[in-house]
């Protein structure tokens, strides 16, 4: 079964914080002798641990100060407080002022965004894991892709399951004028050329498809 946008949200967020829990631990700057991650989950360098002050700073966070959204309804929070609202221009100088400051002073430049260092090491941790071949990849199927047709899978076959199927995707419904129809296996067994096993899908909702079977082999290699 195919995982939902907020389980692939949260598989993410372990993945990329088990990476920073790796990353070599420096001291925190406060004095207090703890060791955490250079990185934060924001992806920005750190110095302190998350909730040390040394300095003293006056923030607007206070124990058991109300909060001004409390009990406000999803969807109703904006529309209360600031419908027809433009911000100054002290507010937007200031918003700018920040956007520069965490950014490396590259925001709205024609020189174009700039990926962080944590960013950066996380693609190529992608990029690699895409360009390892055979049982090192996580996609690795035991050789499924080199496995051969059965000798009943011919062109003869392929009509008659598009034929059957109103030479049209089942998934998405595009036809031969709008796209190619290729021949899905619902077991991914090239050997199983049964009729029930057959189905009539387009290249684009085929590719998603197999897509979703070798995400759900790396969730659950990663549950083993």
């Amino acid at each position: 079964m195919a995982l939902s946008a907020a389980e692939r949200q949260v598989t993410y967020r372990q993945r990329k914080y088990a990476i920073l829990d790796s990353l070599p631990k420096i001291v925190c700057a406060c004095g207090c002798g703890e060791l955490i991650s250079p990185i934060n989950k924001m992806g920005k360098p750190a110095k302190y641990k998350h909730g040390h002050n040394p300095d003293g700073i006056d923030t607007q966070f206070k124990a058991g100060r109300k909060t001004w959204n409390k009990n406000l309804k999803v969807g109703l929070i904006y529309l209360a407080h600031n419908k027809g609202k433009h911000s100054t221009v002290e507010v937007s100088e200031k918003r700018t002022a920040t956007r520069l400051a965490n950014n490396g002073g590259v925001y709205c430049t024609k020189t174009g965004w700039k990926h962080k260092p944590l960013t950066k090491a996380l693609m190529s941790l992608v990029n690699a894991e895409k360009a390892l071949r055979g049982e090192d990849n996580p996609s690795w199927l035991g050789g499924k892709s080199l496995e051969e047709y059965g000798h009943e899978f011919n062109n003869s076959l392929k009509q008659s399951i598009q034929k059957r199927d109103g030479w049209q995707c089942v998934q998405c419904g595009a036809g031969t004028r709008q796209t190619r129809l290729v021949i899905h296996h619902k077991d991914v067994n090239k050997r199983n050329n049964s009729p029930s096993n057959l189905q009539t899908l387009c290249v684009s909702c085929h590719g998603r498809l197999h897509g979703k079977i070798l995400q759900n082999i790396r969730v659950a290699r990663e549950v083993i």
